[in-house]
This record gives structure tokens, C-alpha cells and sequence, in this order.
């Protein structure tokens, strides 16, 4: 399971990116992370070095 999130963590890396390609992908697995609720999940499985990485990948795309 730690694999199938890094692999999202990942994705979530390629949203700054100017290809429509990648970020129409990480869009997608955004939206599904976001229903299945797995931050949860990320949480219950201790993985906090991901959460982190995540949250910073998304601060870099903001600013």
C-alpha cells in the first residue's frame, strides 16, 4: 500500500508541470485521493514522511 502512495505523491509532483498530459492524470488521482479520503489511510498506515512530501509538493505548485 506504501508503494501505491508514493507512487501518488508522485503524480502530485507533475501537477507543476506545463504538460496537459501530466496534469490531467494528477488531476485525476487528486480527485480520487480526495473521495476515497486516503490522507486517511496515509495516516493510519504511519506514513507522515508522504503526507509531508505531498503537502510540500502542493506548497511549491501554489506559489
Amino acid at each position: 500500500m506504501k508503494v501505491i502512495f508514493e507512487l501518488i505523491v508522485e503524480a502530485f509532483s507533475k501537477l507543476s508541470q506545463a504538460s496537459m498530459q501530466y496534469c490531467k492524470k494528477a488531476l485525476f488521482i487528486l480527485e480520487t485521493v480526495a473521495q476515497v479520503k486516503a490522507c486517511l489511510l496515509m495516516l493510519d498506515l504511519k506514513c507522515d514522511a508522504l503526507i509531508v512530501q505531498m503537502f510540500q509538493n502542493f506548497w511549491k505548485i501554489i506559489r
